[in-house]
């Protein structure tokens, strides 16, 4: 969930008085009002991506009428940016794109759902909203190197093993 900025108290150099500060002080210039314009770009850019690793967590562990929408749809409409800034942002941070990071964080439901046993894999793969159990074996086995079945009998092994 996006925080509210009505009541913030902002750091120094920043918020409302900030430019009566930068007229005032004489060590400031505009050097220092570059410096931080560009902290400021800075944080925000760090929260943007974690209300995008956020809401990427929420997309996935939801099912709702955002199933039925497009990734980046999805993504852009909540975050109020425009996906291809929201994919540049995260790929120049993290080096990977925001495709992977969701595979990741379905494939890690995948494998606590595959271990706690409750679920038969075509259940698994109806809450993560899988179009098929056959795309999620693919997904799960071009990921990890193993059939999700295999990954369910060799950890259950390994937790009876003392």
């Amino acid at each position: 969930m996006i925080s509210s900025t009505i009541g913030t108290a902002y750091p120094p150099g920043c918020g409302p008085a900030a430019d009566h500060y930068h007229l005032a002080h004489p060590l400031s210039g505009p050097d220092s009002r570059a410096a931080t314009g560009v902290s400021q770009r800075a944080r925000g850019k760090a929260q943007l991506l974690d209300h995008l690793r956020l809401a990427v967590a929420d997309m996935v562990l939801t099912a709702g009428d955002h199933a039925r929408m497009k990734n980046s749809e999805y993504l852009s409409r909540r975050l109020r940016h425009d996906y291809t800034y929201l994919a540049n942002l995260f790929s120049e941070t993290t080096g990977g794109t925001i495709e992977q990071y969701i595979i990741g964080i379905r494939i890690d439901c995948v494998k606590e759902l595959l271990l706690s046993g409750q679920l038969s894999l075509t259940q698994i793969a109806g809450q993560l909203c899988y179009s098929s159990v056959a795309h999620l074996s693919n997904q799960f086995k071009k990921v990890t190197g193993r059939t999700p079945s295999s990954f369910r009998v060799i950890k259950c092994k390994l937790k009876i093993m003392p």
